[in-house]
């Protein structure tokens, strides 16, 4: 596969990625989540009245990280051939990106076992497994940042795509970074808002905005003065 070609397969799974992740969002605004706040017995309610809405969603993100995956390991291999010596970052970049999906897999996981008992069992337990997987998608904050700061390095280092993407790509790792420690019981800092919610917009927007340029026909390199 030339060059070209990888781009496009690269910024059409990038966008691909994003559609199916901002339509499982959609989802799940829509159905006014709990959150940490709530009782337990209003926690197991929620899985329970909304079993084949939740079973969408997992399914979308599922996807979404399917096609994430393809679009991190494209973009590895057409920084490598664009600027070859930028080939170490991109591969942290990749690798960085591949954790975060696997641990984001885990912790929808825990969701749609919620999903699949419906809110079955004991209460708190329920709770507790809300808990885990709300805590685990905070914990693939730091690999997201990783790969963000390593592909934005990159991008300033090769100018093979445009300066503003780079530091927008530092935004992202700075808010992912924030939603790692940001641990309160309720507000803004905690775990569902930042986390959950700024910091993985902010992080698809960033993907969606690789991909289009991705599929514009490439330029040169911008010569360092």
């Amino acid at each position: 596969m030339n060059e070209q070609s990888a781009a496009r397969w690269t910024g059409l799974a990038g966008i691909a990625t994003v559609v199916s992740a901002i339509v499982a969002f959609a989802i799940f605004g829509a159905l006014s989540p709990p959150n940490e706040t709530d009782s337990a017995s209003d926690i197991a309610k929620f899985f329970a009245d909304n079993r084949t809405m939740l079973a969408v969603l997992v399914y979308l993100i599922a996807l979404s990280f399917a096609f994430n995956l393809v679009f991190f390991m494209g973009l590895r291999d057409v920084l490598r051939r664009r600027a070859p010596d930028t080939e170490m970052l991109a591969t942290v970049g990749a690798a960085g990106g591949m954790l975060f999906i696997a641990i984001a897999y885990v912790g929808f996981g825990v969701l749609l076992q919620l999903v699949y008992r419906e809110g079955a069992g004991n209460v708190d337990t329920q709770k507790t497994l809300f808990d885990i997987y709300t805590l685990n998608i905070t914990m693939a904050s730091v690999p997201t940042a990783v790969a963000a700061i390593a592909f934005s390095i990159a991008l300033l280092q090769s100018r093979a795509m445009p300066a503003w993407l780079a530091w927008y790509g530092f935004a992202v790792a700075a808010a992912h970074l924030i939603g790692m420690g940001a641990l309160a019981r309720d507000g803004f800092f905690a775990p569902g808002v930042i986390g959950g919610y700024i910091a993985p917009l902010m992080f698809y927007a960033w993907v969606l905005a690789f991909s289009v340029l991705l599929l514009r026909p490439a330029r040169a390199p911008v010569a360092r003065a």
